[in-house]
């Protein structure tokens, strides 16, 4: 059977995989635009909305497992939902983040020193301006720099160099690598670079891309939390839903497009062995996903504790997987360029020893760990542990309440030391967060408790958010989001014409077949849940979706 023309007078079907922030936004958008000129279907893996999103509740308090901030509330679309619907002020409950960024940390050394404020504030300011020149094109010129990490240790370098000249010329006695002060000085500074691995998401920031780096943006104004949960916000946009348009524990495990046999383009198959027929698919899926059902990628970077997600060794293989026919090779080259990483959150209740309230901490470790990546560190990897502390702690850059009177205290940890302690029991991450902190001078007090995320390891997910990896940039980002199929793949078009002639049928494949959207397809706000913003906010024409492209009946 050809395909139906557009003038057919069948409604068209539109398929949204995932329902996460881009599948709910796309599905309440189409619902407000064209309810009834096509048919919406949304197929979710697991039993709940949100994806990435995760509102959880511990000790009587609300955190969030996943997306936590909304980054800069001037002109966001999220923050401006939030308020409409009062989701802002959380009320009588508490809940993380309500007393914004925790300023007065205390900042220590392994053996409970504190680090002079002559060192903190000095170093604490390179890092904040360093950050801020490599922003600059102007200042740091993407070609000339390999990575945001050599950009950063470039200007650390510089810096000993001139604090060396200027002790000198002031005859005092400069620092030297037998120095305390220098060690501490180095120490805070790797710290800092640990808590920009968190934001990016990049394993070691040595990874990151300075063009892409330059061109994330985020809204002006300052980051806030949601009071009610960021899970308001998506039952919110899945309210103007009917019932049954979303459904659950659909597992999608092949998508069948460009048939000319078929009444409709795009088949979408689940594993429970139901299909759905459709003009328009919509994957929201993660670029880990992606990644995972498109390349059959090396595992051999996986640290010991976390085989669970290791597969058989082999070099990257571009194609094969959830789609057939398979992705354009451009687009599977965007796949695998983009990076793809892995943060996790560990809350702890845990009372004070002495009753009063916790101070944020921020935690310098020993200088034995100057090298993060020689030999004895990955000697520790594959040993999963030993040293000082356990393997996964070894880049953790703090640990604070999540409110001023908390006793809930959490800790964020990104790449290996995530999937690191994604692999440990529950007892094994409480005895490991409370001998550190004892260590760091942390009177111990009675832990009462752990909630954890695992977004490494959950198979709907396989990490947190995208980031620009040396040797991509942000153009992979508008080509992963190019809907499909396109005039310029000609395979593709001879395909379809091929099998059209056979059957003595002039067809030519309808176009938007499948169709992307997600944090990872926004060239500018990656790795945010901006992508509301896009569905919401923006002319169509930016949307991916284009309602006044969809061949739907008047």
């Amino acid at each position: 059977m050809a395909f139906p023309p557009v003038t057919n007078s069948r409604t068209p079907r539109v398929v949204i995989v995932g329902a996460g922030m881009a599948g709910i936004a796309a599905a309440q958008r189409l619902q407000r635009l064209a309810s009834s000129r096509l048919q919406l279907t949304v197929l979710e893996a697991s039993e709940r909305i949100g994806g990435r999103i995760r509102s959880s509740e511990f000790n009587g308090e609300r955190m969030e497992l996943g997306a936590t901030w909304i980054h800069g509330i001037d002109g966001s679309p999220i923050f401006k939902l939030a308020t409409r619907i009062g989701a802002m002020d959380g009320g009588q409950q508490p809940w993380e983040g309500q007393d914004g960024f925790l300023r007065n940390e205390l900042v220590r050394t392994e053996g409970g020193s504190e680090v002079d404020e002559n060192i903190v504030r000095p170093v604490a300011d390179l890092f904040d301006d360093l950050l801020e020149q490599v922003k600059d094109v102007d200042s740091c010129r993407a070609d000339a720099h390999h990575s945001i990490g050599t950009f950063l240790r470039d200007g650390l370098d510089r810096f000993l160099v001139e604090q060396r000249q200027a002790a000198l010329a002031a005859g005092r006695r400069p620092w030297n690598d037998n120095d305390e002060s220098l060690r501490q000085a180095r120490g805070l500074f790797r710290s800092k670079e640990y808590s920009e691995r968190i934001v990016t998401g990049a394993d070691c920031l040595t990874e990151l891309d300075v063009g892409g780096y330059q061109e994330y943006k985020e809204f002006p104004g300052p980051h806030r939390t949601i009071g009610k949960g960021y899970s308001t916000v998506m039952r919110e946009l899945s309210s103007v839903l009917p019932d049954q348009t979303v459904q659950f524990g659909k597992k999608v495990d092949r998508i069948l497009w460009n048939q000319t046999t078929s009444a409709f383009p795009v088949s979408v198959h689940c594993q429970d062995g139901s299909v759905e027929y459709a003009d328009h698919v919509l994957i929201t899926v993660s670029l880990g996903v992606l990644k995972r059902a498109t390349l059959a990628a090396s595992r051999t970077d996986v640290p010991p504790g976390a085989e669970k997600r290791k597969k058989e060794d082999a070099d990257v293989v571009i194609g094969g997987g959830l789609f057939s026919p398979a992705l354009p090779e451009w687009k599977l080259e965007s796949i695998a360029r983009l990076g793809f990483g892995v943060v996790d959150k560990v809350f702890i209740n845990l009372e004070p020893a002495d009753g009063g309230q916790h101070t944020p901490l921020h935690l310098v470790f020993s200088s034995s760990d100057e090298n993060g990546d020689d030999e004895a560190d990955r000697d520790e990897h594959r040993r999963g542990g030993g040293g000082r502390r356990p393997a996964w702690l070894r880049k953790t850059f703090a640990i604070y309440p999540i409110n001023k009177k908390s006793h809930v205290l959490v800790t964020w940890f990104a790449g290996r030391e995530a999937l690191l302690t994604e692999a440990q029991t529950e007892e094994e991450l409480m005895k490991g967060i409370t001998d550190t902190l004892a260590k760091f001078g942390f009177p111990r007090g009675s832990c009462k408790g752990l909630v954890r995320s695992k977004w490494g390891t959950d198979p709907l997910f396989q990490g947190s958010y995208s980031y620009v990896k040396n040797g991509s940039t942000c153009d992979d980002m508008q080509l992963l989001a190019e809907p499909l199929p396109t005039s310029s793949d000609d395979d593709l078009f001879a395909a379809a014409a091929a099998a059209a002639v056979g059957a003595g049928i002039a067809v030519t494949p309808p176009p938007l077949q499948l169709l992307f959207a997600g944090e990872a397809t926004e060239r500018h706000y990656y790795s945010t849940r901006y992508s509301i913003g896009s569905l919401l906010e923006k002319n169509c024409s930016e949307d991916a979706i284009r309602t006044d492209r969809l061949p739907v009946q008047s």
